[in-house]
């Protein structure tokens, strides 16, 4: 069964899964309800049930945090826009492209 937890405003799941003997639970955050929450980690339990590993994108840490800054910050000042190029260089110089999985709820739903 999934946990939710609220993180400040919104809600994330994590579902539990072991795969070759280790944890791998998969989370997904940014619901603004817990409903919301509940019902995408319903989906992913049922798929997991089913033996269908849900499809995990592995995206490029620099160009995730460039899309989230695009997405959620794009009215800002100099100033934090300069700090946030900061942020960026020091992403790329430290993790590279490094990638992380991002699970969307498209991805979810292309399964059903």
């Amino acid at each position: 069964m999934a946990s939710i937890q609220k993180r400040g405003s919104t809600y994330q799941y994590t579902v539990s899964r072991i795969v070759d003997g280790k944890s791998k639970p998969i989370r997904k955050g940014g619901f603004r309800t817990k409903k919301e929450a509940t019902i995408a980690a319903a989906e992913i339990e049922a798929q997991l049930s089913k033996g269908i590993v849900p499809h995990l994108t592995p995206v490029p840490i620099d160009g995730y945090f460039e899309k989230w800054v695009k997405l959620y910050k794009s009215n800002l000042i100099v100033t934090t826009q300069k700090h946030y190029e900061y942020t960026s260089k020091a992403i790329k110089a430290y993790f590279s492209s490094k990638p992380i999985q991002e699970i969307t709820r498209d991805t979810i739903i292309s399964y059903s």
